[in-house]
């Protein structure tokens, strides 16, 4: 098999119809706008048979130029993977750090076992679209010095992929005094509420015993509910100390000396990245309150008096944290805000 990269247009215009399916009217989309600079096309052949093509299109995100593949046709996984290993090469050598790819046309063997292909989102970047056909987007890293941007692709106009509409963009990079600090307030204002209500408690049931102390049985009577209020008292003093001593523990233990985590939001949903990667698409939906604190905000999704799970949001990181609370009001009025 030989690997044309330099083959003509009327070559891929036949190929590409002669397979049917969704690449050729891709193709004939770019080529009326006229491919773009830095495109790459790569031809298949066989004895000059040719057996699959691939274009790929340069894209940008943020200030980083990218490739995306942006149309294919293969007659098998063996032509498909020698065609992305020549594309591989070819955009290494032009200093391109990713590729990213629409994986509707290949299975997961290929994609993820062979050519080592990751989800955009664990890559640090955001897929097009933010619902579930964003998992159908995948990209490799093809050189070390990589960085993510956490930023949306943007593609050339032809292909007609939209660009998900960036509301905000905020992140929390702290210390490990400052995530103390964001893990222990948190609930600050619940505790303290909490805490004078079982202060008030233990004060008005030992008033209740002495007044009616007549004998030891009356003692007896009140000592059961004054040592659950003490019980009760010592656990909301001290448990949040424990959880933060082993937040930190852990967070040490994994040798990190800061958080990273950025997020972008969008009109339907929004994606946080933590250390460089994502792991999921995060409805407003799934928001169960807000706690708007003097330096942070936390997205609380799900709590217990054991921990709460969420995203804290570094006000400095926003540039509007007024309009910041106000969307995310908008977008998820089931969600409590908490002070």
């Amino acid at each position: 098999m030989q690997i044309n990269t330099s083959p003509a247009a009327a070559e891929l215009r036949l190929f590409f119809k002669s397979g049917g399916g969704s690449a050729s009217d891709v193709y004939e989309r770019l080529s009326e706008k006229g491919l773009p600079d830095g495109t790459l096309c790569l031809l298949a052949e066989d004895e000059g048979r040719p057996l699959g093509a691939l274009v790929v299109v340069p894209v940008t995100s943020g200030a980083l130029t990218a490739a995306y593949a942006a149309c294919a046709a293969f007659d098998g996984e063996f032509t498909a993977g020698q065609l992305y290993a020549q594309a591989f090469i070819i955009l290494r050598e032009r200093g391109i750090p990713y590729i990213f790819a629409r994986r509707e046309s290949l299975d997961d063997t290929l994609y993820y076992e062979k050519l080592k292909w990751e989800w955009m989102v664990t890559l640090g970047f955001v897929p097009p679209v933010l619902d579930n056909d964003s998992l159908l987007y995948a990209g490799k890293r093809l050189t070390d010095e990589a960085k993510p941007t956490y930023l949306p692709l943007e593609m050339p106009e032809a292909l007609g992929v939209p660009v998900p509409e960036c509301r905000f963009t905020a992140a929390s990079c702290v210390d490990k005094n400052g995530l103390a600090k964001q893990v222990l307030t948190t609930r600050e204002r619940r505790r303290y509420a909490e805490r004078a209500a079982l202060v008030i408690f233990i004060i008005a049931v030992t008033a209740v015993g002495a007044v009616r102390y007549k004998s030891v049985r009356d003692l007896l009577f009140v000592l059961p509910a004054v040592s659950i209020g003490l019980v009760l008292l010592y656990r909301n003093i001290f448990h949040p100390k424990k959880v933060v001593a082993e937040v930190l523990q852990s967070f040490e233990k994994k040798g990190r000396t800061t958080t990273d985590d950025r997020y972008f939001f969008s009109e339907n949903a929004f994606v946080c990245f933590s250390y460089g990667k994502g792991r999921s698409v995060n409805f407003y939906s799934c928001l169960s309150a807000v706690y708007d604190k003097p330096e942070f905000f936390f997205l609380c999704e799900t709590s217990s008096d054991r921990e709460a799970r969420g995203h804290f949001i570094e006000k400095t990181s926003l540039e509007d944290s007024q309009a910041f609370l106000d969307f995310i009001r908008s977008k998820a009025p089931q969600a409590a805000v908490r002070k």
